[in-house]
């Protein structure tokens, strides 16, 4: 009997690491100071926030794994996934596809994604939270006068960070293109209980 309950005890023992989970962190990011044009489609756009703050996502992830934010919008390309010259003008109507490699294309032709986009990776260490990642700012230019009509140019700025923070406390992540460009990102984190 005593060979048995020493068997379950070291087998609970053993098995005790796979059955915790890593704690949770919750992530709310306020996007301050960017050209409203980035955020055109985000709802409730100016109604329920300052006239700065132009949104504040939150959302929830494990220690260790990375969380994903995109606001912005998919911009049509004049080529195919192939990358070659469509077979014909645009259609009326609009058919939206997502491939296997997550390859997005509208009626045939491929996509790119035009707004910010935020990485965030939380880690916990002796309980200390380091918050890393970057941010990523895409935008469609407008064609000059020397560019053919059918072809379509982006400006694109990115941002690495990594900090440790305490549990509530805000940073800010400066994304701006110079020290006019008042763009940012102020990151709040909290341990899910």
């Amino acid at each position: 009997m005593k060979a048995l309950a020493l068997s379950f005890a070291f087998v609970a023992l053993c098995t005790l690491p796979v059955f915790a989970q890593a704690p949770q962190i919750e992530i709310e990011a306020r996007y301050e100071g960017f050209a409203p044009a980035l955020f055109v489609d985000v709802k409730d756009f100016g109604k329920t926030s300052s006239e700065r703050i132009l949104a504040a996502p939150r959302v929830t992830t494990k220690v260790g794994q990375t969380a994903t934010i995109e606001i912005g919008r998919e911009v049509v390309l004049p080529v195919t996934v192939e990358g070659k010259a469509p077979a014909g003008p645009q259609s009326p109507v609009t058919v939206t596809a997502t491939n296997a490699q997550g390859e997005t294309t509208v009626n045939g032709r491929k996509t790119a994604f035009c707004g910010v986009t935020l990485e965030v990776s939380p880690e916990l260490k002796d309980g200390q939270i380091t918050l890393s990642g970057k941010s990523t700012v895409r935008q469609l230019l407008q064609p000059g006068s020397n560019q053919p009509l059918n072809a379509v140019s982006f400006a694109a700025r990115e941002t690495v960070f990594s900090d440790k923070v305490t549990d509530g406390q805000p940073i800010i992540v400066r994304v701006g293109d110079g020290p006019a460009d008042k763009s940012q990102i102020t990151l709040t984190v909290k341990l899910v209980k």
